[in-house]
């Protein structure tokens, strides 16, 4: 079987600039995310709860049952709130590969943040990743991706070791939690024909904005119903978003 650079699709990965490059052909697609009204404003809860920090973050991401955290690939942005850093306003130039790269950076950048990395049976692995982004402009970040889930359908991408992987995508409903969330699920194919499977789930929360990747073999055990969504959704809740 080929190998596979694991892909971390995220709201604004916590890197870089926008690779660009790879040969990516676009279908654009008509599925709207279910918008649910926002419960929470966020820069009344950093008076009433005080400012939340990577630390706290990653406290809030319970390890679903059966996976094992990767503490080297996991991380946060630690005790104090970071200073925002703004990526680029439109993600328009932004290619589907390096988005589902995880590789490109957009929105109005991250006070606080957290990714955590777990490997779960069959090899599945799974990244949860939590942002906090300045009061006022979750809903504006969660824009931003839900136009790239929309326009990244098919496309194509190439690995760490040079190999060219073709992407096939369709958008799924609502989660159901948070103040608007979508679903995104894919079928990655390797050169030698070998199968996996991308589900990938965002949410708004706010100001907070969570994504979880699941990826394994076409026979691998990859299910939404593995990650605390939920618990994850209350956590932020009782933060105060």
């Amino acid at each position: 079987m080929v190998g596979r650079a694991r892909a971390i699709p995220l709201f604004a990965a916590v890197v870089s600039a926008a690779v660009a490059g790879c040969s990516v052909s676009v279908t654009v697609g008509s599925v709207q995310p279910r918008v649910m009204p926002t419960r929470h404003l966020s820069s009344i809860a950093a008076r009433v709860f005080g400012p939340i920090t990577g630390v706290r973050l990653s406290a809030l991401v319970p390890t679903p049952q059966g996976f094992t955290l990767d503490r080297a690939a996991s991380s946060d942005s630690g005790t104090r709130q970071a200073t925002p850093i703004p990526g680029a306003s439109s993600t328009s130039g932004i290619s589907c590969a390096s988005w589902f790269e995880g590789t490109s950076y957009w929105g109005p950048g991250t006070v606080a943040y957290t990714i955590r990395n777990y490997t779960g049976p069959d090899q599945v692995s799974l990244d949860v990743g939590v942002n906090i982004y300045p009061a006022g402009t979750g809903a504006r970040a969660y824009a931003q991706s839900a136009a790239l889930e929309r326009r990244c359908l098919h496309f194509s991408y190439q690995d760490k070791d040079g190999l060219h992987y073709t992407v096939d995508a369709k958008l799924g409903p609502s989660a159901g939690v948070g103040d608007q969330s979508q679903e995104f699920d894919a079928t990655d194919t390797a050169p030698d024909g070998a199968r996996f499977t991308t589900q990938v789930t965002f949410i708004q929360v706010g100001d907070a904005m969570v994504s979880a990747t699941e990826t394994g073999a076409d026979s691998a055990p990859v299910s939404r119903d593995n990650i605390p969504l939920a618990a994850i959704v209350d956590g932020l809740r009782a933060a105060g978003y």
